[in-house]
């Protein structure tokens, strides 16, 4: 009866081990795979990725550019 108990537990963690490296796997392969396409969309993009302050000065010159063109300057802020 002991012999029969330990005998089931083993069957049952044997699954369990396999179930759960399975699992573990087809995760690892998602991330895996979900990594890749973020790389390929990564590189794929034309554009250049820009600081803060390359973004601050490029809108203040298209302010600047504004208020020079406008009819109401004073209007633009």
């Amino acid at each position: 009866m002991i012999d029969d108990k330990n005998e089931t537990y083993q069957q049952n963690l044997t699954s369990f081990t396999t179930k759960r490296s399975q699992q573990r796997s087809n995760e690892h392969n998602r991330i895996y795979n979900d990594n890749q396409i973020l790389l390929q969309r990564i590189d794929n993009v034309r554009g250049r990725l820009i600081g803060k302050e390359q973004c601050d000065n490029d809108w203040n010159k298209h302010i600047g550019f504004m208020k020079k063109t406008c009819q109401y300057p004073e209007n633009i802020d």
